[in-house]
């Protein structure tokens, strides 16, 4: 049992910053601000991972910023 408690102890350290972050976005008035905010960054973390590795599994152009503009346009599609 210890070490399932320092298990849930370093990872609720490790997600400080990433709760952080997800709190100080979500002051802006939307219902499911959390949820989006942590899609956002969960999914630019995987298609940066995927133009690596799985070509096939995104559209990643070179010098496009084609991951920050698809997740601008759908947060702020979201938000509207």
């Amino acid at each position: 049992m210890r070490n399932f408690q320092i298990h849930i102890k370093i990872s609720e350290e490790l997600y400080i910053v990433y709760k952080c972050v997800v709190r100080s976005i979500s002051d802006i008035a939307f219902e499911f601000l959390h949820m989006l905010i942590s899609t956002v960054i969960e999914g630019a973390h995987h298609q940066r991972y995927f133009s690596k590795y799985l070509l096939s599994l995104t559209d990643i152009e070179e010098s496009k910023n084609n991951i920050i503009r698809f997740y601008d346009d759908l947060a702020l599609k979201t938000i509207k």
